[in-house]
């Protein structure tokens, strides 16, 4: 785990896959229709097109991409 600052103290996790579905979870993100955060919808992205998104804060690209 690690942090960095974006309106407050963010937590973020660098992770590989060692089994199951991607995105089929079925915590709050997913089932709560009540939440009225945006939606969650996870998408694998290759690293060459990282810097092409809208990643906020920026800081965490660029640590996933030098990892």
């Amino acid at each position: 785990m690690d942090t960095t600052y974006f309106g407050g103290e963010q937590y973020y996790f660098t992770a590989e896959i060692i089994s199951g579905a991607f995105a089929t979870g079925s915590g709050e993100e997913y089932t709560d229709p009540d939440r009225n955060r945006g939606t969650y919808q996870p998408i694998w992205v290759e690293l060459d097109e990282l810097f092409d998104m809208d990643v906020r804060p920026r800081e965490i690209a660029e640590k996933i991409a030098d990892e």
